[in-house]
């Protein structure tokens, strides 16, 4: 029962973080395309709070399902949404697209465990 439980719980979380992810990504898309529009920062720092709120769980079990260590950090990387688009080396569309993948990865997982308890 209680395996049932921490994969609810977990699969929950993961959730809650991907909805998060998949804003910060169409803002960051959308910025890096358009300029830095009202509201994007805001949504960064949303981003950035629940990452950091989250990360004790988060990265032990994402880390599992993430093919370059660092990338889950690299979001956050960035005080403004601004300097995170500004130091852009070419790296973060990849970074989105692993993320993206390891989120898929890990739901996938979680939900055979869910299944399974």
């Amino acid at each position: 029962m209680r395996r049932e439980t921490s994969a609810k719980v977990r699969l929950e979380l993961v959730r809650t973080f991907e909805e998060a992810y998949e804003d910060l990504v169409d803002r960051l898309c959308s910025s890096a395309q358009f300029g830095v529009k009202p509201g994007a920062e805001d949504q960064y720092q949303r981003f950035k709070h629940v990452y950091e709120r989250e990360q004790r769980f988060l990265v032990p079990t994402l880390g599992a399902f993430v093919e370059e260590p660092g990338d889950l950090s690299r979001l956050t990387a960035g005080r403004t949404l601004e300097e995170a688009l500004g130091s852009d080396d070419g790296t973060l569309i990849p970074t989105i697209m692993r993320v993206r993948g390891a989120l898929d990865r890990c739901t996938r997982f979680l939900r055979v465990l869910e299944r399974a308890a």
